[in-house]
């Protein structure tokens, strides 16, 4: 059962993460992160504040998104094309396969949310990095009138490049993996997006080292304190993947996507404790104690949810 367990895992989540929906989302928000970057003049009294911003809504809209949407389509692909009924005469039972679908839905949570999660450090810490650029330029001329010239690129322009990376280079990977491997498409351009948005940051905090010296800290200090107001995003799209999953066991996609968005209506006064974007604010920064209260408040709605899946699936009808 174990087996059989991890191979619905498995399946659930390399097939959401195939859907095109999967890279829809993922490239609307990094071209929202790219495009609306070059505002980056409007600081707020800060250099990164408008990237950082973007980058964390955009988490958090299309995240929910992407989480009530692709658990309605596994699960009703499950049901309307017969495929639940044959998973069903495996030595599996009908709690245990929902739980393996909502495993297999978190994985592909996982992948959406560190691609686009690093994408708004790459944007945020490029943003952050213009004054220090314009410094040493300054600096530069007062001990020099020509060593101007021997300055490296602004981390600005280059974490644009990566941006753009995210968006371009995974079609160009998967096309050629597709036409000489005969991967699927649409499963090589979320990896390709997943791998090009992860190296970006890491290119970033390297090239800041050697930039920058010991005023990259700065740089390092923005990437880390993202981390604990990213996490907690995570939060309300398990909620609504969860949700969703259960809804999607007994009612059409439908009113299943009319109750999500009932959901989140309701729930937007709570989105105040999960998004803390202006915590980050003047060097500000979100405690991980404070992450882990948020994700412990949000458990017992999560389990409700999944518990009800399990009830519904329970008495599904699947002749």
């Amino acid at each position: 059962m174990r087996g059989r367990f991890s191979a619905i895992t498995k399946a659930t989540a390399l097939e959401i993460v195939s859907e095109p929906l999967f890279f829809l989302l993922t490239l609307s928000a990094a071209s929202i992160l790219t495009f609306t970057s070059y505002l980056h003049i409007h600081q707020f009294g800060e250099a990164s504040r408008m990237a950082r911003d973007i980058g964390l809504s955009s988490l958090l809209v299309f995240g929910i998104v992407y989480a009530v949407f692709s658990s309605i389509r596994t699960m009703r692909r499950e049901i309307e094309s017969g495929t639940l009924q044959m998973a069903l005469v495996s030595p599996i039972s009908r709690e245990a396969f929902f739980l393996a679908k909502a495993l297999g839905v978190l994985l592909s949570l996982l992948v959406f949310f560190l691609t686009v999660f690093s994408t708004s450090v790459i944007t945020a810490v490029g943003a952050e990095a213009s004054p220090l650029v314009a410094e040493l330029h300054v600096n530069c001329a007062e001990a020099s009138d020509c060593c101007n010239a021997s300055l490296p690129g602004t981390l600005w322009s280059i974490s644009l490049a990566f941006d753009v990376a995210v968006i371009i280079v995974p079609f160009a990977v998967a096309a050629v993996m597709n036409r000489f491997f005969a991967f699927r498409f649409a499963l090589s351009v979320a990896f390709a997006q997943l791998i090009v948005a992860v190296a970006g940051v890491f290119a970033n905090m390297a090239i800041s080292s050697h930039v920058f010296g010991g005023k990259a800290e700065v740089l390092f200090s923005l990437a880390l304190r993202m981390i604990p107001a990213g996490l907690l995003l995570f939060c309300p799209m398990l909620a609504f993947a969860a949700f969703a999953l259960a809804l999607a066991v007994k009612f059409k996609d439908n009113a299943v996507a009319l109750a999500s968005l009932v959901l989140f209506a309701a729930a937007l006064p709570i989105f105040g404790n999960y998004y803390l974007s202006h915590a980050l604010a003047k060097g500000g920064s979100v405690p991980y104690s404070y992450v882990a209260s948020a994700f412990i408040a949000a458990v017992p709605f999560i389990a409700a949810f999944l518990f009800a899946g399990a009830l519904f699936m329970r008495d599904r009808d699947v002749t």
